[in-house]
């Protein structure tokens, strides 16, 4: 069976007309890692990078990066282009940065991203611009699959009714309907 994201996150593909998808022996090859099930059946059904019109978040409590709820946003996935949003590319570009058992295949928000461990498919995040190296990197899944399956939809809180507000509507000149 092949691997999709909840209907209810809204993925869909990002790239841009002089992208070309890469194929996934070359992507395999090109990182020096062998591509989780999961993620090569995601590469296959979007060809693109993933991003979600939905706020999609993960649960991460030990890391400094997370909200007071102990989860993180899920920007933006990789997907097998040669372009800026190619997992390929990306990790040309971190070669240096990166350390030498992780592939980037993620963002997060603020630079930083999501790492996989070419050994094991484990998943950290990965903060950037941390100073200290032992704070940089913070295993949160010891498995790409476990990672996906902890992928949720965060549904905004409603907005707050006029009343809700303290707004006098009669003294701004304004009517309720």
């Amino acid at each position: 069976m092949r691997f999709q994201f909840d209907a209810s996150f809204e993925a869909r593909p990002l790239h841009r007309a002089e992208d070309v998808v890469l194929d996934l022996d070359s992507i395999e090859s090109a990182l020096k890692l062998l591509l989780p099930t999961e993620l090569r059946d995601l590469f296959e059904q979007f060809g693109a990078a993933i991003i979600f019109d939905q706020q999609v978040e993960f649960l991460a409590p030990h890391c400094i990066f997370s909200n007071e709820a102990g989860r993180i946003g899920l920007d933006l996935i990789y997907g097998p282009l040669n372009g800026d949003h190619g997992i390929v590319r990306r990790n040309e570009q971190l070669s240096c940065q990166l350390p030498e058992w992780a592939v980037a295949f993620a963002e997060i928000g603020g630079g930083n991203m999501l790492l996989i461990d070419r050994r094991d498919h484990g998943v950290s995040v990965w903060l950037h611009d941390e100073v200290l190296s032992s704070r940089a990197v913070t295993p949160i899944y010891a498995g790409f699959r476990d990672f996906l399956d902890a992928l949720v939809r965060i549904d905004a809180p409603p907005l707050p009714s006029i009343d809700e507000l303290g707004l006098d509507l009669k003294a701004m000149g304004l009517t309720k309907e």
